[in-house]
């Protein structure tokens, strides 16, 4: 009766190009590139740096009492200029042990460890500087010279958490390289500690806590040697976790540092030489063209990248750029020019293997959308069976595609679950998982298929939005085809909450007439042929050119028929087959209908459409049944002559149906009713003799003890009984037989026989119990279904069938909101009330006397309604309906004008349920009024509680931003901007709070004369909200500052 529908998961716009792979390495799990290549710079570079600084230091220490130890150093500074580490190395040891009291001891053990970690002997570079560490941090206390030794202890610090580094040990460093920035004010390795600790951040992929380490590097060290990296890294960071705002807002302040520090200006002039600068510029802008890409702005992402190829046609960005502008236009649709970015990165053999690995992928993709499928398919085949190909999953799930759309569902459903088991990532999982459902459905495997549904819907909710995009979409999908799964697998039941659930949350989807019909299919094959019918008709008249129409007719006759409401039937199956006339349900329907007609003893109409089905379908089984059913209707109408003719024909045309024997049976019957019993008896002979093993033989050998009877011929018609009752005695004719036998002796006056013989016979009719969870259900469907008074009516029986159900607290509550939602306020308070006396420590009591209290505040009984709030509280003061009471009460007493009393409620509610919403509206309730009263430090008092709620954060946002604008109006800019800036780092993308506060944050930026971090914040606006209110005052704020 149904067509499974499935959707195809194409790659563009479910399979962007990963962002981690922006700037990521081929071999490490570093997240970018940059990031990679710098720390190996870094290491080499400042080890150097390092090395000098401290033998310039000792060489100019200024004590003759040291002059032997300075000469120690002197030689080994010329050993290592020589390149004799061995040499120099050897010399350092010596002297600590011959010097042990020496001032030196600590920068020797320092020194020692640069010349091993510049040899790459990291676990011996680690052991000397934590000597250094230990024995720096024993001299400054006891001896002069504090700020020399706390310098060589600080330096030791941070080179041992470097060497720890480049052992893997990232966990065991993070608490040194932390100590290195909290413990040494002033120290020159405090903006590189948070540097580090960002980069390890990063390799954990913890991207929110690696941007707050850069975000710290820019807030606290401003113009440091790592500023323009942080910056950089952030905007890398923000992308990773899909916030192209922060990431825009990052990448200006990191372009604007830039061309301060090339132009040598005043600015400029303030920052630090900046370390791993020589690529920042190709960095920023190849950035840029990826923010882009995450905006869905393509053609700037083209335009960007195309001329950062011209501007740095050598870059060791290249590769990533070609990668970026690929993925523009194959969002583009443009597949030719995005085929050409990747085929650039495959053929180069430069290019590292992650990168080239993907790329081939992209290429596979754009020959698939170019419809050169087999190409395609060599590429990815190709790529499957490449020893340690990176993105193994992924191309499996692109061959599945391709097979799935090719109708190969089998070999689609071997490499899904291939791909399944190679999956690392939840995005790529979520996509292979819901295509391997639909290749189940394909197959028939439901109840594969439901699981597999079950496993999407657990990977998208314990996921975010930023792991996986669409991340909604595949959750209603999922609960879409796991409702269908179940419908077809005859779980209907089952599928009914999840189809409703479907259905609330996607009203407008395009898809959603296929939920209505599935829906109506669960209602069906749950025998709630009612809201089956309701269902199939709001498909009929809602979605007019919906491909399900001709089933939802088809269905909604059903439901009427299972009803037997068969005139309703009827005309359904009529508007079919007139919209419908060469419907696939023709045969069916004038079958149905004819058996609606035959049920309502419309005799004549059922032999016409009963006519018309079996000269539709001959030979077929709907055919067979109509031909059978067509003589039944003539009996019906007493033509018997021609009901007879039916019957042989029937018997001549289907000689093996089940309805054969019937047929013959009938015949008998016939002649038995018009008294040919003679005739009758040769008919029924003939059955017995043709279809010995029917079911029909007891029947026919007692119909023809009943001839004999009629016939007058008593002792006949007693053998014959006989004979029924001994060689069939578990017949249901058998105690019939028996009393038949009665009578034939009774009328041949054998009075004394007939009494001795047993009238006795079995019949077992068991009763089939109610399932109590069934009938529950059902309750509750009618419920949700708004069939409010059939709801009661089924709680009620529920309650009264089931007096013991855990579930009679629950089902009164239901009863109550359903007198509610027909406007029967008396029962609905009498049923609330009853629960909350009855069941007193069911959770339902609490829920009860909650809507009980909506229910008298709506009637305007204030005061009655606040007193049950009041009990709420005293009685369930745990229960979650508790500070939704408590709040409730405060309004209703601020709407009596009684402000001060609902402001103590309010704050009652507030401090007692501080994590829950309701305690937040309370709180945020307090704050305003303190607001309107120009009680301005109370206000901010409070706006600051829900401003640390950041679970909540719509509501969060909005009191740091009143916390700004408070301070803003009191002239305390300073106060107003490091809230602004909160807003700014933390809530981008909870508009209009985000964008009202960078505005104002523009605003004290123009009034402190910051005009750099103005237009900054201006520029930021306008790209993202170019058109309205807040990006036209960007402009015109853009050009008053030019």
């Amino acid at each position: 009766m149904s067509v499974i529908l499935i959707l195809a998961l194409g790659l563009i716009g479910n399979f962007n190009m990963e962002l981690s792979a922006q700037l990521i390495p081929s071999k490490d799990d570093y997240p970018s590139y940059q990031t990679h290549i710098a720390i190996v710079e870094f290491d080499k570079k400042l080890i150097k740096n390092a090395e000098t600084r401290l033998l310039d230091i000792i060489l100019n220490y200024s004590n003759s009492n040291v002059v032997n130890d300075i000469v120690t150093f002197h030689l080994a500074k010329i050993d290592l200029q020589c390149g004799n580490y061995k040499l120099a190395q050897a010399s350092l040891d010596v002297f600590v042990q011959e010097r042990n009291n020496s001032p030196f001891v600590a920068p020797a053990y320092l020194l020692s460890g640069y010349i091993e970690l510049e040899q790459g002997n990291y676990l011996a570079a680690e052991k000397y500087f934590e000597k250094a560490s230990n024995s720096a941090n024993a001299d400054k206390h006891r001896r002069d010279d504090f700020d020399f030794y706390n310098d060589i202890e600080h330096s030791a610090l941070y080179w041992q958490s470097i060497s720890m580094s480049h052992q893997g040990k990232y966990l065991d460093a993070v608490s040194y390289f932390e100590r290195c920035y909290k413990d040494f004010s002033g120290g020159i390795y405090q903006a590189q500690s948070l540097y580090a600790l960002g980069t390890i951040a990063e390799i954990n992929n913890d991207y929110e806590k690696s941007i707050e380490y850069f975000t710290k590097i820019q807030d606290e060290f401003p113009y440091s040697s790592v500023v323009v990296v942080a910056m950089i890294r952030t905007a890398n960071d923000a992308l990773l976790l899909r916030n192209p705002q922060k990431a825009l807002l990052h990448i200006y302040r990191a372009e604007q540092s830039v061309a301060h520090i090339q132009a040598q200006d005043s600015i400029g002039n303030k920052y630090m030489p900046q370390d791993y600068f020589e690529n920042a510029a190709e960095s920023i802008e190849y950035l840029k063209g990826e923010i882009y890409n995450q905006t869905a702005n393509f053609d700037k992402t083209i335009a960007v990248l195309n001329n950062f190829a011209t501007k740095y046609p050598n870059s060791k960005l290249k590769d990533y750029v070609y990668m970026a502008l690929g993925l523009a236009y194959l969002n583009k649709a443009e597949f030719n020019t995005a085929k050409e970015y990747y085929t650039l990165v495959v053929n180069n053999e430069k290019a590292d293997v992650k990168t080239r690995g993907l790329a081939s992928l992209f290429a596979a993709t754009c020959y698939k959308k170019l419809g050169n499928v087999g190409e395609a398919q060599n590429i990815l085949s190709g790529l499957a069976v490449e020893p340690n190909y990176p993105y193994l999953s992924q191309v499996l799930l692109e061959l599945g595609q391709i097979y799935y759309e090719k109708g190969d569902y089998d070999l689609a459903r071997r490499t899904l679950e291939r791909a399944e088991r190679e999956a690392d990532n939840a995005k790529t999982q979520i996509r292979i998982t819901t295509l391997l459902g639909a290749s189940y459905l394909e197959l028939r495997q439901y109840s594969n298929a439901i699981n597999v549904y079950k496993n999407v819907i657990n990977i998208a909710e314990h996921s975010s939005d930023i792991l996986i995009p669409n991340r909604q979409w595949y959750m209603n999908e999922a609960r879409l085809k796991q409702g269908i799964a179940l419908v077809l697998y005859q779980r209907s039941a089952e599928a009914i909450p999840l189809l409703l659930a479907y259905i609330a949350q996607n009203e407008n989807n395009p898809q959603i007439d296929e939920a209505q019909f599935w829906l109506a299919e669960a209602y069906y094959h749950s025998d709630m042929f009612e809201n089956a019918a309701e269902t199939y008709d709001r498909i009929i008249n809602n979605y007019v050119n919906s491909k399900r129409r001709e089933e939802a007719y088809y269905g909604r006759g059903w439901s009427f028929f299972r009803q037997k409401k068969f005139k309703n039937s009827s005309a359904v199956f009529d508007k079919m087959l007139k919209e419908f006339p060469n419907s696939k349900f023709a045969l069916e329907v004038l079958t149905r209908q004819g058996d609606g007609f035959y049920i309502v003893k419309q005799y004549g109409n059922a032999v016409e459409c009963y006519r018309k089905a079996a000269q539709i379908g001959p030979k077929t089984e709907d055919g067979q049944y109509a031909s059978y059913q067509l003589a039944h209707a003539l009996y019906r109408q007493s033509k018997y002559e021609q009901s007879i003719t039916a019957l042989l024909n029937f018997v001549k045309n289907y000689p093996k149906s089940p309805f054969a024997p019937n047929s013959l049976y009938l015949i008998g019957w016939i002649r038995f009713q018009q008294g040919k019993y003679s005739e009758a008896v040769d008919n029924f002979h003939f059955l017995i003799s043709t279809y010995p093993q029917s079911r029909l033989i007891p029947r026919a050998y007692f119909a023809i003890a009943d001839c004999y009877y009629n016939q007058g011929n008593y002792e006949e018609a007693i053998t014959g009984y006989k004979y029924v009752v001994e060689q069939f005695p578990s017949s249901d004719l058998a105690p019939e037989a028996m009393r038949s036998v009665q009578y034939a002796l009774l009328a041949l006056g054998r009075e004394d026989e007939a009494i001795g013989i047993a009238d006795q016979y079995i019949g077992d009719n068991p009763e089939s119990p109610f399932i109590e969870e069934f009938s529950y259900k059902k309750a509750e469907m009618f419920y949700s279904g708004r069939k409010f008074n059939d709801a009661i009516a089924e709680f009620e029986n529920f309650s009264k069938s089931f007096p013991n159900s855990e579930k009679n607290a629950e089902a009164l509550y239901w009863m109550g909101k359903s007198y509610v939602s027909i406007n029967d306020f008396d029962n609905a308070a009498k049923y609330f009330t009853n629960l909350s006396l009855k069941y007193a420590k069911s959770d339902y009591a609490a829920l009860a006397l909650l809507e009980y209290a909506i229910l008298l505040k709506d009637n305007n009984l204030v005061d009655t309604s606040d007193a049950i709030l009041r009990k709420i509280i005293e009685r369930y003061p745990s229960h979650e309906v508790a500070p939704q009471a408590g709040f409730m009460r405060g309004v209703l007493a601020w709407g009596k004008g009684d402000t001060l009393r609902g402001i103590d409620i309010f704050r009652e509610v507030a401090d007692n349920y501080k994590e829950t919403d309701f305690g937040d509206q309370s709180r945020y309730r307090i704050a305003m009024y303190h607001r309107m009263k120009g009680n301005v430090s109370e206000a901010i008092a409070e706006f600051e509680k829900i401003a640390e709620v950041y679970d909540n954060p719509s509501i969060s946002a909005e009191a740091r931003y009143r916390i700004g604008e408070l301070y803003l109006r009191a002239d305390s800019l300073s106060k107003a901007e490091e809230n602004f800036v909160i807003i700014r780092d933390k809530f981008a993308g909870y508009e209009d709070w985000y964008s009202l506060g960078m505005l104002h944050l523009g605003e004290i930026y123009e009034k402190n004369d910051k005009k750099d971090e103005a237009r900054e914040i201006y520029a930021t606006i306008l790209e993202l909200r170019p058109e309205d209110e807040f990006g036209k005052t960007a402009r015109t704020r853009l050009k008053r500052i030019k």
